[in-house]
C-alpha cells in the first residue's frame, strides 16, 4: 500500500512553494474569467496573474480545528475508508483516511497563504511548478485541479484546490485511485466537504 507519506510530501512542496511566491510578492463547469493583476518577471516586464475572488466566502474555523469532521463515518466510507481518520497538522490542518484498495485520500485546509488560491496561481505561473494545472470550479467557488507531475495523473493521483474564502484554500487530495479519473474523484470529495460545509455538519 502507498503511505500517506507520499501525499504530505506532496503538500509539504506546495505549502513551501506557495510561501516562497508570497514573500516575493476536472469539470467543464468553468469560472468566471480572473481579473489580470501584474507580477514583475525577471526581465522587469509585467506578467497577467488571474485574480480569483469568492463572491460566497464560507466560515470554515470549526474544520480548521477538528478537519475530520468535514466528513461523517458514512460519508468516508463511501469513498472507502476502512477506518476513522487521522488528524494531521505537519503543514496545515488535514485528515487522512485509508482503503482497503490503496486508495488514500486527505482533505485539508490551507490557512497559510494569506494570498488563498490567488497563491496558487502565481506559484504556476511564476514557477511551474504545476505540470498538470486546470482551473475548474467546485459547486461554484473557484478551483484548480493539479499535479506537480504529469505522470501522476495515470497513477491516480490528484489535489483539488478550492478557494472557500479569499485566504483559505479547501484541499481535497486523492492518491492512488483505482476509478481511472482521480481528478473526477477529488472533485466528488471537494463537493461532499463543501456541502458538509453549507449545512455544517
Amino acid at each position: 500500500m502507498r503511505s500517506l507519506a507520499r501525499l504530505h510530501t506532496v503538500i509539504a512542496l506546495f505549502t513551501l512553494g506557495v510561501l516562497v511566491v508570497g514573500l516575493a510578492g476536472c469539470s467543464s463547469d468553468k469560472p468566471n474569467a480572473p481579473s489580470p493583476i501584474s507580477s514583475t518577471s525577471t526581465g522587469g516586464e509585467a506578467t497577467p496573474v488571474p485574480s480569483v475572488t469568492v463572491s460566497d466566502p464560507l466560515d470554515v474555523s470549526s474544520y480548521i480545528t477538528a478537519p475530520c469532521s468535514v466528513l461523517t463515518q458514512d460519508q468516508a466510507a463511501n469513498f472507502g475508508a476502512t477506518g476513522p481518520g487521522s488528524a494531521n497538522s505537519a503543514n496545515f490542518p488535514s485528515c487522512d483516511w485509508q482503503t482497503e484498495k490503496s486508495t488514500n485520500f486527505a482533505v485539508g485546509f490551507n490557512n497559510k497563504q494569506a494570498q488563498g488560491l490567488n497563491g496558487i496561481y502565481r506559484l504556476h505561473q511564476t514557477t511551474g511548478q504545476y505540470e498538470y494545472f486546470q482551473p475548474t470550479t467546485v459547486s461554484g467557488y473557484p478551483a484548480v485541479a493539479n499535479n506537480l507531475t504529469s505522470q501522476g495523473l495515470p497513477n491516480g493521483d490528484c489535489d483539488m484546490m478550492v478557494a472557500v474564502n479569499d485566504k483559505i484554500i479547501l484541499d481535497a487530495s486523492i492518491l492512488t485511485s483505482h476509478t481511472g479519473d482521480p481528478c473526477g474523484s477529488a472533485q466528488r470529495l471537494a463537493t461532499t466537504v463543501l456541502q458538509n460545509i453549507k449545512a455544517g455538519v
